[in-house]
C-alpha cells in the first residue's frame, strides 16, 4: 500500500494514471474535468500523462484507439459531461466494435445541488450519466467519493485489457475533484492487480475438432480477429500449413499472410461449396463469415450438407451489454487446436504436409499442377501476374519493424512496402 501526496481530489486521478502507465491522454477541455486537467498540468507536471488537445471528442477518442491499436498500450480520453459525451459515443462505439481497449474518463456535477451554478451546470449533469454508453462500454463507474477513486480506475484498467478487451468510462464529480484532501487514499500494489489470463477451450472440444479437421477433405478456416496477438497468427499459419487448410481472411486484423499459397480469401463461394468442416477463429459475425450474400446463389452461399463447423475460438456479433465479454482469445485455441492435430495425424507430417499442400502450393505458384485436390476449380488458380485470389492489394504487406519495433503488428500489416510515388 502507498499513501498518495495529493491536495487535491483530481491529484489522486493523476497519480493513478502514472501508476497504470498512461503516457498520453487526449481531450477538448471542458468545465467539468477542469479539477483532472489542472492537476494534468500542475501537479503531474504534463508527463505521463501528456495532454494532446483536440479539436472534438470523436478525435480524442480515436487518437485513443489507433494509439492501442499501434502500440498495444492503453491510452486516456477524457469527455465534457452529457454534450461531450453524446460526441465521443461514436468513437466509443467504433472501439468496441473493433475490441480495442479505451480509458474514456468524465466529469459530471456538482452532484451536489447546493454547489450547482444556475442553469449550466443543472442541463450539464445526469443522474447516472453512464447509461448513455452502457451498451457499447465493458464496464462504466461513477465514484460517490475521493476514496472509491482508487478502485474504480484500477479495476477499469483491469476490464479494459483482459480479453476481449474494450472501452471503459470511469466518470468524476467535479466536486470530488476539487475536494481538499485531508486523509490522502490508500493506493494498493498494482502488481496485485494484473489482468487475468486468456480463458482456455474445453480440451475435449479440442480433440473433437482436431480429429473432424485432420480427417477432413476440403477443410477451410475462417479468421477474422485472429491478429489481436501477432503470436495467434503466427499459430494460425502454422495450423494451416499442418492441415493443407484453405484461409479465408475477413480482415479485421492482420490474420494471415496474403503472400502465403494457402491465403485464398476472396474465393468464399468456391471454397465453402466444397468445405466439408469449416473453421471459425475469432469472428466478428459468424453467420456472416460463412456467406457472401446477396450475389451469392443459396447453394453457393453456405458450407456442402453435412458440412461440421468446429468453432473453438468463435464468437458471435458484439451484443450490447456485455454478454461476450468471456469469450476465449483464439491464440491458446489455435495452439491446441495444432498440437490435438499433430496428434491427431499421427506426428508433424500430418495429410497437409502431402499431396493436398503440394498440391495448393503448386496451383498458387501457377505451375499447372492437378487442381482438384484443392477442392475448388481451376480458375481460382492465381492468375499469371501473380496476384492473389483477392487481388494484389495486400501483397508484399506484412507485420515489419519500425521505429524500433515500437509499432505492433496490426497497424503495420498494409503499410506500403516501399515509398508512396510522388507527384
Amino acid at each position: 500500500m502507498a499513501v498518495s501526496k495529493a491536495e487535491f481530489g483530481s491529484d489522486v486521478v493523476v497519480d493513478l494514471l502514472k501508476l497504470l502507465g498512461i503516457e498520453y491522454t487526449a481531450f477538448n477541455p471542458g468545465a467539468t474535468f477542469r479539477g483532472i486537467h489542472d492537476s494534468i498540468v500542475n501537479y503531474g507536471g504534463n508527463r505521463e500523462p501528456e495532454v494532446i488537445e483536440c479539436c472534438h471528442e470523436e478525435i480524442s477518442v480515436a487518437l485513443a484507439h489507433g494509439y492501442a491499436k499501434a502500440s498495444g498500450k492503453l491510452m486516456c480520453a477524457i469527455l465534457h459531461d452529457i454534450v461531450g459525451l453524446q460526441h465521443g459515443s461514436m468513437g466509443i462505439f467504433n472501439a468496441w466494435c473493433d475490441r480495442v481497449p479505451v480509458m474514456v474518463l468524465g466529469g459530471t456535477g456538482p452532484m451536489d445541488i447546493t454547489k450547482r451554478r444556475p442553469w449550466i451546470d443543472w442541463i450539464h449533469t445526469a443522474l447516472v450519466q453512464g447509461n448513455l454508453v452502457r451498451d457499447y462500454v465493458k464496464w462504466d463507474d461513477q465514484p460517490a467519493n475521493l476514496a472509491s477513486v482508487p478502485e474504480a480506475l484500477i479495476r477499469a484498467y483491469r476490464i479494459a485489457v483482459t480479453e476481449p478487451k474494450a472501452p471503459v468510462y470511469v466518470n468524476f464529480d467535479a466536486d470530488i475533484q476539487e475536494e481538499v484532501v485531508t486523509e490522502p487514499p490508500l493506493i494498493p500494489e498494482l502488481r496485485r492487480y494484473r489482468p487475468p489470463g486468456p480463458i482456455q477451450g474445453d480440451p475435449t472440444a479440442m480433440e473433437q475438432a482436431a480429429a473432424w479437421l485432420v480427417g477432413a477433405e476440403h477443410p477451410v478456416i475462417i479468421a477474422d480477429m485472429v491478429g489481436r496477438n501477432s503470436k495467434a497468427a503466427e499459430a494460425l499459419v502454422r495450423l494451416a500449413e499442418l492441415l493443407g487448410a484453405a484461409v479465408l481472411d475477413k480482415g479485421a486484423r492482420y490474420n494471415f499472410p496474403s503472400t502465403h499459397p494457402l491465403d485464398l480469401s476472396g474465393a468464399d463461394r468456391e471454397l465453402l461449396a466444397e468445405a466439408d468442416v469449416v473453421l471459425a477463429l475469432d469472428m466478428s459475425d459468424h453467420p456472416g463469415g460463412d456467406q457472401n450474400h446477396p450475389h451469392l446463389p443459396e447453394r453457393a452461399a453456405h458450407p456442402q450438407p453435412g458440412a461440421r463447423l468446429p468453432a473453438p475460438a468463435a464468437r458471435g456479433p458484439p451484443h450490447p451489454g456485455g454478454h461476450e465479454h468471456r469469450a476465449p482469445h483464439p491464440r491458446p485455441a489455435l495452439r491446441g487446436s495444432a498440437e490435438a492435430g499433430r496428434e491427431a495425424a499421427g506426428g508433424d507430417q500430418g495429410p497437409g504436409r502431402g499431396p493436398r499442400e503440394a498440391s495448393r502450393h503448386a496451383a498458387a505458384e501457377g505451375t499447372g499442377a492437378d487442381a482438384e485436390g484443392l477442392g475448388r476449380a481451376p480458375h481460382l488458380d492465381r492468375q499469371a501476374d501473380g496476384r492473389g485470389l483477392g487481388g494484389d492489394q495486400r501483397r508484399g504487406l506484412g507485420p515489419r519493424q519500425w521505429g524500433g519495433g515500437r509499432l505492433a503488428t496490426p497497424p503495420v500489416a498494409h503499410e506500403p512496402a516501399g515509398p508512396v510515388p510522388g507527384p
